[in-house]
């Protein structure tokens, strides 16, 4: 029988919701005034608040104390961020795609990434 995995469901709900309010700004800082990596960086913080409440309370139903799992999310996402601009040094910088383009590339690489690093690191104490 097919199982049918709510939590990874769950996760790209809130990831695509999440993905297309971030990008919405990312390309409206971009349109207006800023470089590919300064929004990225202006957006990040703001991203992972909004992301750790989310994927926390619905997507891994996570109860546990915050003392456990925001440090270790935070330190996902400090990997995450790294892992981004790099994508844009090489996609933008180095192979002259637009930067449109690689920071959607970007958001799917990242997205796998963060997946499997909550589940088996952040909040692997919870079985849903």
């Amino acid at each position: 029988m097919l199982r049918i995995d709510y939590q990874i469901i769950r996760y790209g709900i809130t990831g695509i919701l999440l993905n297309l309010l971030t990008y919405s700004f990312y390309l409206g800082l971009t349109w207006l005034w800023l470089t590919p990596r300064q929004a990225i960086t202006l957006l990040y913080p703001i991203g992972i608040l909004l992301s750790y409440l989310s994927h926390r309370t619905f997507t891994f139903r996570d109860r546990k104390n915050t003392s456990v799992t925001a440090p270790r999310y935070l330190s996902i996402h400090v990997l995450s961020y790294f892992l981004n601009i790099t994508i844009i040094y090489i996609f933008v910088d180095l192979a002259n795609i637009p930067h449109q383009f690689a920071q959607i590339l970007a958001v799917f690489i990242i997205a796998a990434f963060s997946y499997f690093s909550m589940k088996k690191f952040v909040f692997h104490h919870r079985k849903v």
